[in-house]
């Protein structure tokens, strides 16, 4: 059975078929004389993850579409990040494209595929109950599209990427979460890769807080600290938001702390007057790291505040700055007060 008899049947509607059209409560339901094309064209296409579909548009170009969610419970996204629907974001020197728009029309029939195939009964029923509802609240229309008609009811927001192939090696995931934390960082918004199983259950909240114009991504990210940072930021709780964030850090801790031990032997071995023959300081180099390791022992796997130290040393290029950035935070300092010293210092005599 074709897609568009399978969907007609779950949806009730009823087909003239002297004019070739499709009706619901007097209204005529446009698009369905697309969907068994579009079927056909997902059959080539590679989809990952239930949730995330890969094909080639042109012989050098891929597209790769998602669904992502800007989930913050009991919030809504504001107005400015509604606006970001269509925007382009352009990575010239790779030929990469991302757009963050509504979900496609292969999108969309993606997700009916998903409905159709799938065996949950009550599943298929809020689905039929939701979308036929919605077309019939709708009095003042008479024709009603398809795929706009689910987009808007189940809120379908999708990352597309289109890549040149024969320029860029990186694999979809990567692609993407390098944009999910470039948007992330600097629009202030928690996105993630929606759940395809999760969409058709509850409604879902929208939540943001920032807006900066910002480039296509030019790094790779670790998929990990991707999923931290985004708890961080969508979390309510400030507890919870603050242990997101600082398993980021942790995850950076081992790695810091074994750069700054070998780099204490390196000072000790190239020192003018250190001697291999010197039994003396051979031993400094053993007694360095005994020490080292004897505070790693007693802090039960690691010297953790050192090594939070060296962190912080290497990844932030004014320390001092950081500390009064968090303390202008802690004691909600007025903008303007606090523009001053950042520029001044908290002791400046402006004040």
């Amino acid at each position: 059975m074709t897609l568009t008899k399978r969907l007609c049947e779950l949806l009730e509607l009823e087909r003239d078929e002297e004019l070739g059209i499709y009706m619901l409560d007097e209204k005529q339901i446009m698009g369905m004389e697309e969907l068994d094309a579009l079927e056909q064209e997902l059959k080539s296409a590679d989809v990952k993850d239930s949730v995330l579909i890969s094909r080639k548009i042109s012989q050098t170009h891929q597209e790769i579409e998602t669904m992502i969610d800007f989930s913050r419970k009991n919030r809504r996204i504001p107005i400015y990040s509604r606006r970001d629907i269509g925007e382009e974001f352009i990575d010239d020197v790779n030929d990469i494209t991302y757009r963050l728009d509504v979900g496609s029309h292969h999108y969309i029939v993606f997700l009916i595929l998903y409905i159709l195939d799938n065996e949950d009964i009550k599943l298929q029923d809020r689905f039929k109950r939701a979308i036929t509802a919605r077309i019939k609240i709708r009095e003042e229309l008479k024709e009603i599209d398809i795929f706009d008609i689910i987009s808007k009811r189940y809120d379908i927001r999708t990352l597309r990427i289109t890549r040149n192939m024969e320029r860029t090696k990186y694999v979809e995931g990567k692609l993407i979460n390098a944009f999910l934390y470039t948007y992330m960082r600097n629009k202030g918004i928690p996105m993630k890769v929606s759940n395809i199983s999760d969409v058709f259950e509850v409604e879902r909240f929208r939540n943001g807080r920032a807006n900066t114009e910002f480039d296509a991504p030019k790094l790779i990210y670790n998929n990990l600290l991707i999923d931290y940072y985004n708890r961080g930021l969508a979390a309510d709780d400030e507890f919870v938001s603050f242990i997101s964030y600082y398993h980021i850090i942790e995850y950076y801790l081992d790695e810091v702390f074994n750069e700054q031990l070998i780099s204490n032997v390196k000072n000790i071995i190239t020192r003018p007057d250190f001697s291999y023959k010197n039994n003396k300081k051979i031993k400094e180099i053993i007694d360095t790291l005994h020490k080292d390791m004897r505070m790693v022992k007693d802090n039960g796997g690691g010297n953790e505040k050192q090594a939070l130290t060296y962190v912080l040393n290497k990844y932030l290029k004014d320390i001092d700055k950081f500390k009064l950035r968090i303390w202008i935070n802690v004691n909600k300092v007025d903008s303007k007060i606090a523009k001053i010293m950042m520029t001044h210092g908290k002791n400046s005599s402006l004040f």
